[in-house]
């Protein structure tokens, strides 16, 4: 559950689905907005820990509806419930909304309250942060100059076009195989990675989602041949990606993507170790991979 001061804005435009939610979240401090509208307007008269909004909605998107709510409050975590597989609106949610998960209709309520949970206890974290800020008790670390970002591509050309457009702004590393972006991941500190799905895009996937689990504050990108939804959602859901480009992307959106990415390191490295969750050293980075590639094929039997 949660406390009053961290409530949960939960939006659908049917009114019978957020019943459902209500008797799932009955014990816990939420509110219901049927609606994108009614959901800004409640966004703008208080606070909110989390919004959980539906995908599909009229006049309005919940991938739309999740980008004005973080221009209104940026500090809010943002889940999206869908049923559908909107490749354009999952990039939007991604890149425009920065959504932190994304669950499938028809949903567990048991896996759905942990998500819901979790996205809580990570507003927390980024309060206490942001209070540490303030005090002066955490480091401004907003210098891209001394920052590493690594691309891995299969390609040479691109990887020699990567290094001449970033050379002047970081310190960039490139590499054609994932055992190769490994070795410099665990030998340098590294502030962002951007992986192309020439890598082959399932093995790019779980690499990031590995990487994301052992590095938790190396921020991730992942630059894509085609629009493939749920890929993209399980790169939320696992890899907790930042940025998901389709190709061809316009050179200024890899850019301000890398930027972003950067800046968004800054902001995570400077949390205390304790509250940045680590996947325990005992276990080999292969071991987890090996993991992730179990867990998926698993889940295409199933």
């Amino acid at each position: 559950m949660n406390t009053p001061d961290t409530k949960i804005l939960f939006v659908d435009d049917e009114p019978q689905v957020l019943e459902t939610i209500s008797l799932i979240f009955r014990n816990w401090h939420f509110v219901t907005a049927v609606g994108a509208e009614a959901a800004l307007k409640a966004i703008s008269d208080d606070k909110f820990a989390v919004v959980v909004s539906d995908q599909r909605m009229p006049g309005m998107t919940g991938a739309e509806l999740l980008k004005k709510v973080r221009e209104i409050a940026p500090e809010t975590i943002r889940i999206i419930l869908t049923g559908y597989s909107d490749m354009d609106s999952i990039i939007e949610a991604i890149n425009s909304g920065e959504v932190w998960r994304f669950i499938n209709k028809p949903w567990d309520n048991q896996k759905l309250k942990a998500t819901v949970k979790a996205a809580v206890d990570l507003y927390e974290v980024n309060r206490m942060l942001k209070e540490q800020q303030k005090t002066g008790r955490a480091v401004n670390a907003k210098q891209s100059n001394a920052s590493t970002v690594l691309f891995i591509d299969k390609r040479a050309d691109h990887l020699q076009k990567y290094q001449e457009l970033f050379k002047d702004t970081y310190n960039v590393r490139v590499c054609e195989t994932l055992p190769e972006a490994l070795k410099i991941i665990e030998s340098e500190p590294i502030a962002a990675v951007a992986c192309d799905s020439s890598l082959a895009s399932e093995e790019g996937a779980d690499f990031l989602a590995a990487i994301k689990q052992r590095f938790p504050a190396v921020v991730t990108i992942f630059m894509s041949d085609s629009k493939d939804a749920n890929e993209a959602i399980r790169l939320i859901n696992e890899g907790q990606i930042f940025r998901y480009l389709v190709k061809p992307f316009p050179r200024q959106a890899l850019i301000n993507a890398v930027q972003e990415a950067v800046q968004k390191h800054s902001e995570i490295k400077v949390l205390p170790k304790e509250m940045i969750s680590t996947a325990p050293r005992v276990i080999s980075f292969s071991q987890m991979l090996a993991d992730i590639r179990r867990r998926r094929e698993e889940k295409k039997a199933y």
